[in-house]
């Protein structure tokens, strides 16, 4: 999102901060995450919403909830690892027209994303469960003196959802679950902004956004069985909208505070809208050897059409236009059972970019992504299983001409990116 007043850009982009402590990028388009789960991870999250391995199905689909047996918790951590660069200019920025600066450098850390979960086997037909998750997040932190400063430097994003899930056994082939989200959302947002291009100043004054703000949504997900060997799931998580509130500090000379609202701190409130999301899971057993299993979603990305900031100082709002568009995901994947304790998994997937080369942002440079997973996982007892899940993602490069206020200038140039995912899952039977 962009923060813009009185023809200065103050802030970037709300959509492309972390989630918990998440990265630039993620698994699915947009700052969607879909690190829920290591066996999901490990097919590529094909069939997510059917094949309801362990109590991780309460995220993907809770009408799954019916086809495990036994109190059972999971838990997940994983750890994405990107390698994302910047190489470009800018032009055109104020009075300096091109300002100083150096490269972006490796601008998307390391870091993991956390899910646990807890299932309640209340009966054959009536089962309950509780997850706790981070569906959305991005965190991208660019130098103070990396060229694009004035269009973005730190960005961070905590979204966390609690869902507490009901399920039911219609008769024996079709179930029905539902969740309801209660969701927290947190923002974080800086750059600089150019005095010397606007010959207010000899160095860069700074802006920082921070808000937050809790939403409520809700899951509702069918399970039909056609046998013990195959399954098809259906999941449709809605939309949750938040209205953020919290605090633009600004960091200027005070004489330009004195007589601009411009360059001065202020309450800010902004409503953004997360997706809504359908998907449809297939998992077929051949044999008691080998699985397939394959998957299709939409996410409903036009709903972030634009963002609208309201200052409380008496500075103008500021309407910004965001565009994105719907995006669809694809995946097939495999497991064989090896014997009664382990299991091996690989998966392939493609993700299509929720944004338009014309709406790229230094906040979050998206693009088309395809993804090769694999895992093994291994029952440590007759109670408890360990999984391991490895994935890479390959990005297409990702052209940005991203034009700013006559402060901040044109951002031309290209990213390339990829990224390694390591997750670890724990399930343990009560």
């Amino acid at each position: 999102m962009l923060l813009k007043s009185g023809g200065l850009t103050l802030t970037g982009r709300l959509m492309c901060m972390i989630v918990v402590s998440d990265v630039k990028v993620v698994h699915a388009a947009g700052i969607e995450l879909r690190e829920q789960s290591a066996d999901g991870l490990a097919n590529a999250y094909a069939g997510a919403t059917a094949k309801a391995y362990n109590a991780t199905t309460i995220f993907y689909n809770p009408a799954g909830m019916i086809h495990l047996q036994g109190n059972q918790v999971a838990s997940t951590n994983s750890y994405i690892m990107p390698k994302s660069s910047f190489s470009g200019t800018v032009t055109g920025a104020g009075l300096s027209g091109t300002p100083q600066g150096g490269p972006s450098g490796q601008f998307a850390p390391t870091a993991p994303v956390g899910a646990m979960y807890a299932f309640w086997d209340y009966s054959p037909d009536l089962k309950f469960g509780l997850a706790a998750n981070t569906p959305f997040g991005l965190r991208t932190s660019y130098p103070d003196q990396w060229i694009g400063r004035y269009h973005a430097l730190h960005s961070n994003i905590t979204n966390f959802t609690f869902s507490p899930s009901v399920a039911y056994r219609v008769n024996e082939h079709f179930s029905v679950g539902a969740s309801w989200q209660i969701g927290y959302f947190n923002a974080v947002l800086s750059q600089a902004i150019n005095l010397p291009g606007l010959g207010l100043g000899r160095y860069d004054a700074h802006q920082s956004l921070n808000g937050n703000a809790v939403g409520f949504g809700g899951v509702i997900g069918f399970l039909y069985e056609f046998d013990q060997a195959t399954r098809v799931g259906l999941n449709y998580r809605s939309r949750i909208r938040y209205d953020l509130h919290g605090w633009s500090t600004m960091s200027a000379p005070a004489s330009l505070a004195a007589v601009s609202t411009t360059f001065q701190s202020s309450g800010v409130n902004v409503p953004i809208t997360m997706p809504d999301k359908v998907a449809l899971g297939f998992y077929h057993e051949f044999d008691p050897r080998w699985a397939v299993m394959a998957s299709v979603e939409w996410t409903n990305w036009s709903v972030l059409k634009e963002l609208n900031f309201h200052y409380n100082n008496g500075r103008a709002d500021t309407v910004i236009q965001e565009n994105w568009q719907n995006s669809w995901a694809f995946s097939v994947g495999a497991t064989y059972t090896a014997d009664d304790r382990a299991k091996f998994h690989i998966g392939f997937a493609y993700d299509q970019s929720a944004i338009s080369s014309a709406n790229m942002t230094a906040r979050l440079p998206d693009a088309n992504r395809y993804a090769i997973t694999g895992g093994y996982s291994y029952k440590l007892t007759k109670n408890l299983q360990a999984i391991f899940a490895y994935g890479h993602l390959f990005f297409d490069h990702a052209n940005i001409s991203a034009q700013g206020t006559s402060a901040a200038g044109l951002l031309l140039g290209g990213y390339d990116t990829s990224a390694n995912i390591v997750s670890i899952g724990l399930n343990m039977k009560l």
